[in-house]
Protein backbone atom coordinates (compact mmCIF):
# COMPACT_ATOMS: atom_id res chain seq x y z
CA UNK A 1 0.00 0.00 0.00
CA UNK A 2 1.33 3.83 -1.19
CA UNK A 3 1.77 6.28 1.89
CA UNK A 4 -0.78 8.14 0.27
CA UNK A 5 -3.24 5.53 0.64
CA UNK A 6 -2.38 5.14 4.14
CA UNK A 7 -2.75 9.12 4.71
CA UNK A 8 -6.13 8.67 2.86
CA UNK A 9 -7.56 6.02 4.71
CA UNK A 10 -6.51 8.16 8.21
CA UNK A 11 -8.93 10.95 6.89
CA UNK A 12 -11.35 9.34 5.86
CA UNK A 13 -11.51 7.39 9.34
CA UNK A 14 -11.26 11.35 10.96
CA UNK A 15 -14.73 11.57 8.53
CA UNK A 16 -12.70 14.60 7.00
CA UNK A 17 -13.18 13.30 3.84
CA UNK A 18 -14.84 10.45 2.03
CA UNK A 19 -14.00 7.27 -0.04
CA UNK A 20 -14.79 8.63 -3.62
CA UNK A 21 -12.67 12.09 -2.71
CA UNK A 22 -9.87 9.78 -2.02
CA UNK A 23 -10.11 7.43 -5.03
CA UNK A 24 -10.64 11.02 -7.00
CA UNK A 25 -7.33 12.39 -5.67
CA UNK A 26 -5.47 9.28 -6.38
CA UNK A 27 -6.36 9.37 -9.84
CA UNK A 28 -4.70 12.73 -9.80
CA UNK A 29 -1.66 12.03 -8.08
CA UNK A 30 -1.32 9.18 -11.00
CA UNK A 31 -1.48 11.01 -13.61
CA UNK A 32 -0.21 14.39 -12.40
CA UNK A 33 2.04 12.88 -9.37
CA UNK A 34 1.82 15.01 -6.32
CA UNK A 35 1.42 14.80 -2.83
CA UNK A 36 -2.21 13.06 -2.00
CA UNK A 37 -2.90 15.83 0.41
CA UNK A 38 -2.13 18.72 -1.22
CA UNK A 39 -4.30 17.09 -4.27
CA UNK A 40 -7.47 17.12 -1.62
CA UNK A 41 -7.03 20.38 -0.69
CA UNK A 42 -6.24 21.99 -4.46
CA UNK A 43 -9.48 19.89 -5.42
CA UNK A 44 -11.87 21.41 -2.42
CA UNK A 45 -12.73 18.34 -0.28
CA UNK A 46 -10.14 18.72 2.40
CA UNK A 47 -9.24 22.39 4.34
CA UNK A 48 -5.71 22.82 4.85
CA UNK A 49 -6.32 24.50 8.87
CA UNK A 50 -8.28 20.84 9.49
CA UNK A 51 -5.59 18.89 8.15
CA UNK A 52 -3.10 20.72 10.43
CA UNK A 53 -5.61 20.48 13.62
CA UNK A 54 -6.09 16.69 12.53
CA UNK A 55 -2.20 16.28 12.14
CA UNK A 56 -1.38 18.29 15.68
CA UNK A 57 -4.14 15.28 17.50
CA UNK A 58 -2.61 12.47 15.55
CA UNK A 59 0.71 12.74 14.53
CA UNK A 60 2.41 12.29 17.75
CA UNK A 61 4.83 15.27 16.94
CA UNK A 62 5.32 18.38 18.24
CA UNK A 63 3.80 21.14 16.11
CA UNK A 64 6.14 24.62 16.08
CA UNK A 65 6.32 27.81 13.80
CA UNK A 66 9.96 27.85 12.53
CA UNK A 67 9.48 31.63 11.02
CA UNK A 68 10.36 32.92 14.83
CA UNK A 69 14.34 31.59 14.60
CA UNK A 70 17.08 31.32 12.12
CA UNK A 71 18.51 28.10 10.65
CA UNK A 72 22.37 27.91 10.01
CA UNK A 73 23.24 27.38 6.51
CA UNK A 74 25.02 24.51 7.20
CA UNK A 75 21.72 22.69 8.11
CA UNK A 76 19.51 24.03 5.11
CA UNK A 77 21.93 22.46 3.18
CA UNK A 78 21.39 19.06 4.45
CA UNK A 79 18.77 18.72 2.21
CA UNK A 80 18.29 19.67 -1.57
CA UNK A 81 16.13 22.57 -2.85
CA UNK A 82 14.25 20.47 -5.11
CA UNK A 83 13.33 17.61 -2.46
CA UNK A 84 12.43 20.57 -0.23
CA UNK A 85 10.14 21.96 -2.24
CA UNK A 86 8.88 18.66 -3.75
CA UNK A 87 8.22 17.47 0.16
CA UNK A 88 7.77 20.57 1.67
CA UNK A 89 9.93 20.07 4.50
CA UNK A 90 13.05 22.27 5.99
CA UNK A 91 15.88 20.39 8.22
CA UNK A 92 16.08 23.16 11.66
CA UNK A 93 19.13 21.40 13.46
CA UNK A 94 21.03 18.36 14.12
CA UNK A 95 22.36 16.55 17.01
CA UNK A 96 24.84 13.93 16.32
CA UNK A 97 22.99 11.76 13.75
CA UNK A 98 19.68 12.88 15.06
CA UNK A 99 18.05 15.62 12.14
CA UNK A 100 15.11 17.57 13.32
CA UNK A 101 12.99 18.59 10.07
CA UNK A 102 9.91 20.56 9.96
CA UNK A 103 7.29 19.64 7.83
CA UNK A 104 3.95 19.66 6.66
CA UNK A 105 2.83 16.04 6.93
CA UNK A 106 5.11 14.06 9.47
CA UNK A 107 2.73 10.61 8.83
CA UNK A 108 4.48 10.77 5.67
CA UNK A 109 6.68 7.70 6.04
CA UNK A 110 7.42 7.34 2.73
CA UNK A 111 9.28 10.69 2.69
CA UNK A 112 10.82 10.03 6.07
CA UNK A 113 12.94 7.08 4.57
CA UNK A 114 13.91 8.54 1.95
CA UNK A 115 15.01 11.63 3.76
CA UNK A 116 17.09 9.25 5.72
CA UNK A 117 18.59 7.45 2.71
CA UNK A 118 19.41 10.54 1.35
CA UNK A 119 21.20 12.42 4.56
CA UNK A 120 21.89 9.18 6.26
CA UNK A 121 20.93 10.68 9.29
CA UNK A 122 17.84 8.89 12.24
CA UNK A 123 15.27 11.62 11.42
CA UNK A 124 13.17 13.72 13.96
CA UNK A 125 10.02 15.72 12.20
CA UNK A 126 7.99 18.54 13.68
CA UNK A 127 5.05 19.50 12.51
CA UNK A 128 4.40 23.42 10.73
CA UNK A 129 1.84 24.23 8.82
CA UNK A 130 2.21 24.21 4.97
CA UNK A 131 2.50 28.31 4.95
CA UNK A 132 5.45 28.27 7.26
CA UNK A 133 7.48 25.91 5.58
CA UNK A 134 7.00 27.36 2.15
CA UNK A 135 7.75 30.48 3.44
CA UNK A 136 10.67 29.37 5.37
CA UNK A 137 12.20 27.83 1.74
CA UNK A 138 11.76 30.54 -0.50
CA UNK A 139 13.61 32.21 2.40
CA UNK A 140 16.36 30.19 2.55
CA UNK A 141 16.19 28.51 -1.02
CA UNK A 142 16.12 31.06 -3.95
CA UNK A 143 13.72 30.41 -5.85
CA UNK A 144 13.87 29.49 -9.58
CA UNK A 145 13.88 32.37 -12.11
CA UNK A 146 10.81 31.45 -14.64
CA UNK A 147 12.59 30.54 -17.90
CA UNK A 148 15.94 30.51 -15.97
CA UNK A 149 18.07 27.79 -13.73
CA UNK A 150 17.82 28.09 -10.27
CA UNK A 151 19.59 30.27 -8.42
CA UNK A 152 22.85 28.59 -6.20
CA UNK A 153 21.29 27.35 -3.00
CA UNK A 154 22.51 29.50 -0.23
CA UNK A 155 21.21 30.88 2.90
CA UNK A 156 21.41 34.97 2.57
CA UNK A 157 22.38 36.87 5.66
CA UNK A 158 18.84 38.60 6.58
CA UNK A 159 19.83 42.63 7.97
CA UNK A 160 19.02 42.63 11.13
CA UNK A 161 15.34 44.65 10.15
CA UNK A 162 14.36 41.76 8.29
CA UNK A 163 14.78 39.10 10.80
CA UNK A 164 11.41 37.94 12.39
CA UNK A 165 10.56 39.14 15.62
CA UNK A 166 11.88 36.67 18.47
CA UNK A 167 14.43 35.34 15.79
CA UNK A 168 17.77 33.65 18.03
CA UNK A 169 20.38 31.43 17.14
CA UNK A 170 20.22 27.71 18.35
CA UNK A 171 17.39 28.76 20.84
CA UNK A 172 13.93 28.04 20.33
CA UNK A 173 12.91 24.57 18.66
CA UNK A 174 15.96 23.15 18.10
CA UNK A 175 17.87 23.79 21.22
CA UNK A 176 14.73 22.27 23.48
CA UNK A 177 15.39 19.19 21.59
CA UNK A 178 18.99 19.52 22.08
CA UNK A 179 18.61 19.81 25.64
CA UNK A 180 15.69 16.99 25.99
CA UNK A 181 18.44 14.62 24.60
CA UNK A 182 20.88 15.83 26.56
CA UNK A 183 19.44 15.74 29.62
CA UNK A 184 19.86 12.58 32.07
CA UNK A 185 18.09 9.65 31.45
CA UNK A 186 15.35 9.06 34.06
CA UNK A 187 16.94 7.68 37.97
CA UNK A 188 17.18 4.15 37.52
CA UNK A 189 14.61 3.70 40.89
CA UNK A 190 11.85 4.91 38.42
CA UNK A 191 12.50 2.21 36.15
CA UNK A 192 12.80 -0.54 39.13
CA UNK A 193 9.77 0.96 40.37
CA UNK A 194 7.56 0.44 36.71
CA UNK A 195 9.27 -2.93 36.67
CA UNK A 196 7.91 -4.45 40.10
CA UNK A 197 4.59 -2.25 39.87
CA UNK A 198 3.85 -3.86 35.66
CA UNK A 199 5.13 -7.14 36.98
CA UNK A 200 1.23 -9.11 37.95
CA UNK A 201 2.85 -11.26 40.86
CA UNK A 202 4.16 -8.33 42.86
CA UNK A 203 2.88 -7.74 45.73
CA UNK A 204 2.37 -4.11 47.53
CA UNK A 205 5.78 -5.16 50.20
CA UNK A 206 7.55 -5.52 46.67
CA UNK A 207 7.12 -2.37 45.65
CA UNK A 208 7.49 -1.06 49.11
CA UNK A 209 10.96 -2.47 49.30
CA UNK A 210 11.67 -0.98 46.51
CA UNK A 211 10.46 2.79 47.05
CA UNK A 212 12.05 2.58 50.35
CA UNK A 213 15.38 2.50 48.72
CA UNK A 214 14.98 6.15 48.12
CA UNK A 215 14.14 7.93 51.04
CA UNK A 216 12.63 11.17 49.11
CA UNK A 217 10.20 9.37 46.75
CA UNK A 218 8.66 7.34 50.04
CA UNK A 219 8.43 10.40 51.71
CA UNK A 220 6.36 11.89 49.20
CA UNK A 221 4.30 9.39 48.85
CA UNK A 222 3.20 9.00 51.91
CA UNK A 223 2.25 13.01 51.97
CA UNK A 224 0.30 12.24 48.43
CA UNK A 225 -1.60 9.35 50.22
CA UNK A 226 -2.38 11.43 53.63
CA UNK A 227 -3.49 14.50 51.88
CA UNK A 228 -7.31 15.33 51.26
CA UNK A 229 -7.03 14.90 47.44
CA UNK A 230 -7.20 11.02 48.48
CA UNK A 231 -8.72 11.49 51.93
CA UNK A 232 -8.39 7.80 53.00
CA UNK A 233 -10.23 7.20 56.25
CA UNK A 234 -7.40 7.20 58.25
CA UNK A 235 -3.83 8.31 58.62
CA UNK A 236 -1.28 6.14 56.40
CA UNK A 237 1.99 5.48 58.25
CA UNK A 238 3.25 2.60 56.16
CA UNK A 239 4.45 2.90 52.59
CA UNK A 240 3.02 -0.61 52.41
CA UNK A 241 -0.85 0.48 53.30
CA UNK A 242 -0.06 3.23 51.07
CA UNK A 243 0.58 1.33 47.54
CA UNK A 244 -2.12 -0.65 49.15
CA UNK A 245 -4.27 1.78 49.09
CA UNK A 246 -3.00 4.03 46.14
CA UNK A 247 -2.74 0.50 43.67
CA UNK A 248 0.29 -0.08 41.72
CA UNK A 249 0.27 1.60 38.69
CA UNK A 250 -0.86 5.29 40.71
CA UNK A 251 2.11 4.19 43.03
CA UNK A 252 4.37 4.33 39.82
CA UNK A 253 2.76 7.42 38.31
CA UNK A 254 2.96 9.14 41.38
CA UNK A 255 6.70 8.42 42.06
CA UNK A 256 7.10 9.18 37.99
CA UNK A 257 5.84 12.98 38.48
CA UNK A 258 7.50 13.36 42.33
CA UNK A 259 11.33 12.23 40.67
CA UNK A 260 11.08 14.23 37.82
CA UNK A 261 10.01 17.54 39.22
CA UNK A 262 12.30 17.27 41.92
CA UNK A 263 14.91 16.84 38.71
CA UNK A 264 14.47 20.29 37.84
CA UNK A 265 14.64 21.52 41.51
CA UNK A 266 17.76 23.34 41.41
CA UNK A 267 16.87 26.31 38.75
CA UNK A 268 17.07 29.44 40.81
CA UNK A 269 15.40 31.79 38.20
CA UNK A 270 12.27 30.39 37.98
CA UNK A 271 10.17 30.34 40.79
CA UNK A 272 9.78 27.08 41.08
CA UNK A 273 7.83 27.45 44.78
CA UNK A 274 4.82 28.63 42.64
CA UNK A 275 4.71 26.10 40.19
CA UNK A 276 5.12 23.37 42.56
CA UNK A 277 1.91 25.01 44.81
CA UNK A 278 -0.13 25.61 41.68
CA UNK A 279 0.58 21.66 40.06
CA UNK A 280 -0.16 20.05 43.42
CA UNK A 281 -3.40 22.12 43.54
CA UNK A 282 -4.06 20.98 39.94
CA UNK A 283 -3.81 17.40 41.03
CA UNK A 284 -5.92 17.65 43.70
CA UNK A 285 -8.56 19.39 41.42
CA UNK A 286 -8.12 16.17 39.12
CA UNK A 287 -9.14 13.68 41.70
CA UNK A 288 -12.02 15.79 43.10
CA UNK A 289 -13.64 16.52 39.42
CA UNK A 290 -12.55 13.08 38.98
CA UNK A 291 -15.02 11.46 41.18
CA UNK A 292 -17.65 13.59 40.21
CA UNK A 293 -17.44 13.07 36.57
CA UNK A 294 -17.54 9.28 37.37
CA UNK A 295 -13.91 8.85 36.50
CA UNK A 296 -12.59 7.88 40.25
CA UNK A 297 -10.80 4.29 39.16
CA UNK A 298 -8.48 6.31 36.25
CA UNK A 299 -5.23 5.83 37.27
CA UNK A 300 -2.52 8.88 36.30
CA UNK A 301 -4.81 12.01 36.87
CA UNK A 302 -2.80 13.00 40.16
CA UNK A 303 0.34 12.67 38.49
CA UNK A 304 -0.88 14.24 34.92
CA UNK A 305 -1.93 17.15 37.56
CA UNK A 306 1.49 17.33 39.07
CA UNK A 307 2.84 17.25 35.52
CA UNK A 308 0.76 19.28 32.99
CA UNK A 309 3.47 22.11 33.21
CA UNK A 310 6.46 20.29 32.83
CA UNK A 311 7.28 22.43 29.74
CA UNK A 312 7.96 25.28 31.66
CA UNK A 313 10.51 23.46 33.80
CA UNK A 314 12.26 22.53 30.49
CA UNK A 315 12.08 26.22 28.84
CA UNK A 316 13.07 27.33 32.24
CA UNK A 317 16.43 24.63 32.68
CA UNK A 318 17.12 25.16 28.42
CA UNK A 319 16.70 29.31 28.27
CA UNK A 320 16.51 30.77 32.08
CA UNK A 321 16.73 34.30 31.71
CA UNK A 322 14.69 34.47 28.02
CA UNK A 323 11.81 32.15 29.81
CA UNK A 324 12.03 34.82 32.87
CA UNK A 325 11.36 37.50 30.48
CA UNK A 326 8.34 35.78 28.72
CA UNK A 327 6.60 35.00 31.87
CA UNK A 328 6.90 38.75 32.88
CA UNK A 329 5.70 39.55 29.11
CA UNK A 330 2.82 37.40 29.93
CA UNK A 331 2.07 38.74 33.46
CA UNK A 332 2.59 42.48 32.28
CA UNK A 333 0.49 42.22 29.26
CA UNK A 334 -2.41 40.20 30.92
CA UNK A 335 -2.24 37.60 28.13
CA UNK A 336 -2.07 33.93 27.75
CA UNK A 337 1.73 32.76 28.25
CA UNK A 338 1.01 29.77 25.70
CA UNK A 339 0.88 33.13 23.09
CA UNK A 340 4.14 34.40 24.37
CA UNK A 341 6.15 31.32 24.03
CA UNK A 342 4.87 30.46 20.42
CA UNK A 343 5.96 34.38 19.29
CA UNK A 344 9.15 34.06 21.20
CA UNK A 345 10.10 30.23 21.20
CA UNK A 346 8.01 28.90 18.60
CA UNK A 347 6.76 26.08 20.68
CA UNK A 348 4.44 26.44 23.96
CA UNK A 349 5.02 25.19 26.95
CA UNK A 350 2.57 22.14 26.06
CA UNK A 351 4.19 21.09 23.31
CA UNK A 352 7.69 21.31 24.95
CA UNK A 353 6.39 19.27 28.27
CA UNK A 354 5.32 16.44 25.70
CA UNK A 355 8.40 16.85 23.67
CA UNK A 356 10.43 15.81 26.98
CA UNK A 357 7.33 13.52 27.94
CA UNK A 358 8.03 11.54 25.00
CA UNK A 359 12.07 11.14 24.85
CA UNK A 360 11.39 9.71 28.36
CA UNK A 361 8.14 7.64 27.21
CA UNK A 362 5.51 8.81 29.93
CA UNK A 363 2.18 6.56 30.31
CA UNK A 364 0.37 7.92 27.18
CA UNK A 365 -2.58 9.25 29.26
CA UNK A 366 0.10 11.55 31.15
CA UNK A 367 1.68 12.50 27.61
CA UNK A 368 -1.58 13.78 26.06
CA UNK A 369 -2.47 15.75 29.17
CA UNK A 370 0.65 17.54 28.97
CA UNK A 371 0.40 18.31 25.50
CA UNK A 372 -3.10 19.19 25.25
CA UNK A 373 -4.16 20.87 28.52
CA UNK A 374 -4.58 24.45 27.31
CA UNK A 375 -5.90 22.77 24.13
CA UNK A 376 -8.52 19.76 25.61
CA UNK A 377 -10.91 19.79 21.96
CA UNK A 378 -7.60 18.07 19.74
CA UNK A 379 -7.12 15.31 21.83
CA UNK A 380 -8.03 11.91 20.43
CA UNK A 381 -7.23 9.20 22.85
CA UNK A 382 -7.99 10.45 26.11
CA UNK A 383 -10.65 13.49 26.35
CA UNK A 384 -11.89 12.63 29.37
CA UNK A 385 -8.78 12.73 30.76
CA UNK A 386 -7.03 15.57 29.22
CA UNK A 387 -10.33 17.32 29.82
CA UNK A 388 -10.35 16.81 33.76
CA UNK A 389 -6.44 18.46 33.70
CA UNK A 390 -7.63 21.11 31.86
CA UNK A 391 -10.44 22.18 34.11
CA UNK A 392 -8.75 21.27 36.88
CA UNK A 393 -5.82 23.84 35.57
CA UNK A 394 -8.54 26.39 35.15
CA UNK A 395 -9.99 25.95 38.64
CA UNK A 396 -6.87 26.23 40.64
CA UNK A 397 -5.83 29.51 38.51
CA UNK A 398 -9.06 30.94 39.04
CA UNK A 399 -9.33 30.30 42.97
CA UNK A 400 -6.17 31.64 43.18
CA UNK A 401 -6.78 34.41 41.29
CA UNK A 402 -9.89 35.71 43.19
CA UNK A 403 -12.24 33.82 41.22
CA UNK A 404 -15.36 31.87 42.99
CA UNK A 405 -17.59 28.85 41.59
CA UNK A 406 -20.12 30.82 40.55
CA UNK A 407 -18.08 32.90 37.94
CA UNK A 408 -15.60 30.12 36.96
CA UNK A 409 -18.00 27.69 35.92
CA UNK A 410 -20.09 29.93 33.15
CA UNK A 411 -16.78 29.91 31.17
CA UNK A 412 -16.11 26.71 30.25
CA UNK A 413 -19.33 24.70 28.96
CA UNK A 414 -17.08 23.11 26.46
CA UNK A 415 -15.31 21.16 29.16
CA UNK A 416 -18.02 20.48 31.49
CA UNK A 417 -19.82 19.11 28.31
CA UNK A 418 -16.86 16.80 27.91
CA UNK A 419 -17.26 15.51 31.24
CA UNK A 420 -20.79 15.45 31.18
CA UNK A 421 -21.08 17.68 34.35
CA UNK A 422 -23.68 20.18 35.26
CA UNK A 423 -23.30 23.41 36.47
CA UNK A 424 -24.57 22.75 39.93
CA UNK A 425 -21.84 19.20 40.16
CA UNK A 426 -19.11 21.45 38.94
CA UNK A 427 -20.12 23.72 41.71
CA UNK A 428 -19.92 21.26 44.13
CA UNK A 429 -16.43 19.92 43.16
CA UNK A 430 -15.53 23.37 43.17
CA UNK A 431 -16.29 24.10 46.41
CA UNK A 432 -15.61 20.71 47.84
CA UNK A 433 -11.74 21.20 46.60
CA UNK A 434 -11.79 24.87 47.90
CA UNK A 435 -12.68 23.76 51.02
CA UNK A 436 -9.70 21.93 51.37
CA UNK A 437 -7.59 23.61 48.98
CA UNK A 438 -4.58 24.64 51.86
CA UNK A 439 -5.05 20.65 52.84
CA UNK A 440 -3.73 20.03 49.39
CA UNK A 441 -0.61 21.43 49.07
CA UNK A 442 2.61 18.94 49.14
CA UNK A 443 5.59 20.10 50.82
Amino acid sequence: MIEGQRIGERLVWAQLVTEEQVKEALEVQKKQGGKLVGILINLGHLDEDTFLQFLAQHSGVASINIGNYEIREEIVSLVPSEFAREHELLPIDKLGNLLTVAMVCPLDRATLEELTGTTGLKIKPVLCSAADVRESIDRYHAKPEAGGESQPETVPEAPASVVPKGAFKLTGVTEIVKRIHDLPTLPAILERIRETTANPLSSAGDVARVISSDPAIASKLLQVANSAAYGFSRKVSDIKDAIAWLGLRETYQIALSIRVIDMFAENKRFDYELFRKHSSQCAAAGNVLAKRCGAHGKTGIFAAGLLHDLGKLVLAEVMAKRYARIVARAEEEGCDIVVVEEEEVGVSHAETGFLLADHWRFPLEIAEAIRFHHKPELPHKQPVFTAIIALADKISNGLAAGEDAAELIPKYPQLLSALQLSPQDAVEAIEEYASKNDEMELC
